[in-house]
């Protein structure tokens, strides 16, 4: 189960019928307001992901199975794909550009 405070429109998650959808405001609305939550659910970040999104770096830490990727120098875990687009928003101040994940 995701978070609302966890999202920013515009992230990649599971929507309820496993179909990947963009966050929009009904989604976070519904999160906060709603009391039965819907089964949102993060994507797992994988290699592939990773390379459609235009990472070159990118390593798999096999005790952990946490991917890293380098931003401005800093190793920066992550687990998920929104986690990689809002570490990403922070530094660049723009949205990563991504390709049919």
């Amino acid at each position: 189960m995701i978070k609302a405070s966890d999202l920013r429109i515009g992230n990649w998650i599971y929507m309820p019928n496993n179909i990947i959808g963009k966050v929009g405001y009904e989604v976070i609305r519904a999160l906060i307001v709603l009391p039965e939550k819907p089964n949102y659910k993060p994507i797992p970040l994988t290699e592939d992901i990773l390379l459609k999104c235009g990472f070159d770096i990118c390593w798999l830490e096999k005790d952990n199975e946490k991917y890293y990727v380098i931003i401005k120098s800093k190793k920066v875990y992550l687990k998920f794909v929104h986690s990689l687009q809002n570490m990403y928003f922070c530094i660049e101040q723009k949205e990563m550009i991504c390709e049919n994940i």
